[in-house]
């Protein structure tokens, strides 16, 4: 049973809110206070956890740096220089600069915007610091099968190329590495053949080099410096990032030459070593074929039969100015209906310029399709 409620009972209550004095500043001023402390502290809590697990991150990673560096014999100069360029990425772990190659290469690309500003002396010695822990490292050289990532991978003796534009087609200038460093590429001057050429000053220009392992790569870089005396060398950027054309090479051209293809089966040799020997060895088919792209890479041909991944070919083109690609063996890495694209196995550097003088005149549009012309085109003075 619900009774009625008598608000008589209420009117002291009621008179004595009525009456009530109003609201201070100072209790409005505790009670922001108090809210925001409440909505400050989590924050600052967190803060000072994150702050924590960061420095026993950090804590935990220079013992491992030391260790490596106490591993690998280096003496305190360079590990201050370890610790130098693992402090340049102070979110990751610092061990990681000395556990994998990409670590400490992308450690010394940040590390050398700031020693690009110090005093030339001062960046040198910084320069040999960095490379004799590169060398205590093992991080000087890669293996010829794995893909180098940056310019830094290069050797010396390598030859560097450049595309440059011609009155009546492309020009091919080309450089040998005289000295490298993780700073800079040092290279001899540019020739044309045998004729010294002299680059239009300009901020970025593509170049391009060959590695066993990935093939045509280029990498944008900008002329530093050229130097006249004691001897005459240029001094290039460093390429952070290499491009691999997956589909059609800049230096390529297109071809319709027939030609005989030996083939053998990716089955027939299985996980034999590739050679020119095995041809030898192993049941050849020969079947006539179209030449129909040619690059310093590889070529692509129209077989009268499928070629299938890894089958093994050797040429023999009935054009006389192709005649450098007869008995040349090549693996078969794509194919596209009647279409096969090929890889050469092995080349040397005469057999590199060799295709390269014969493809650069003949450098077709398509190759330049979707790249930026402007840059891989470089002009001459």
């Amino acid at each position: 049973m619900l009774f009625p409620l008598k608000t008589d009972g209420f009117q002291p209550v009621l008179k004595s809110l009525g009456s009530r004095e109003a609201v201070s500043n100072e209790t409005i001023y505790w009670i922001v206070v108090v809210f925001a402390a409440l909505l400050t502290i989590p924050v600052l809590a967190y803060r000072v956890r994150r702050y924590l697990r960061r420095r026993d991150v950090l804590a935990r990673g220079f013992d491992q740096l030391q260790k490596v560096c106490d591993q690998k014999g280096m003496d305190p100069i360079q590990q201050a220089t370890v610790e130098r360029l693992a402090m340049v990425s102070p979110e990751t772990n610092p061990s990681q600069v000395v556990f994998s190659i990409d670590g400490f290469d992308q450690a010394v690309r940040k590390r050398m915007v700031k020693v690009r500003r110090l005093p030339w002396l001062e960046m040198e010695q910084e320069i040999e610091r960095i490379s004799a822990v590169r060398e205590k490292l093992g991080y000087r050289y890669i293996p010829e099968d794995r893909r180098p990532q940056n310019t830094r991978h290069m050797m010396i003796g390598q030859r560097i190329y450049i595309l440059a534009r011609g009155a009546e087609h492309f020009r091919l200038l080309s450089a040998p590495i005289l000295g490298l460093d993780d700073l800079a590429i040092l290279t001899g001057p540019l020739q044309e053949r045998d004729q010294p050429v002299k680059l239009r000053a300009q901020k970025k220009l593509w170049a391009f080099y060959w590695s066993p392992g990935g093939g045509e790569c280029r990498f944008g870089t900008a002329l530093i410096k050229a130097y006249e005396r004691p001897i005459r060398y240029l001094m290039f950027e460093h390429g952070d990032e290499l491009v691999y054309n997956t589909d059609r090479k800049i230096f390529s051209c297109d071809l319709e030459s027939t030609a005989k293809v030996d083939r053998i089966s990716a089955k027939s040799y299985g996980r034999a070593t590739l050679s020119e020997e095995l041809f030898d060895l192993h049941e050849v088919d020969s079947l006539p074929a179209q030449l129909m792209e040619l690059s310093a890479s590889g070529f692509v041909v129209s077989p009268a039969e499928a070629f299938k991944m890894g089958d093994l070919i050797r040429l023999s083109v009935d054009d006389a100015d192709l005649g450098f690609l007869n008995g040349w063996p090549a693996r078969v890495v794509n194919e596209d209906g009647p279409f096969a694209r090929c890889r050469f196995l092995k080349k040397s550097r005469e057999n590199l310029e060799t295709i390269l003088h014969y493809v650069t005149p003949r450098i077709s549009k398509d190759a330049l399709k979707g790249r930026s012309r402007k840059r891989t085109v470089t002009q001459t003075t």
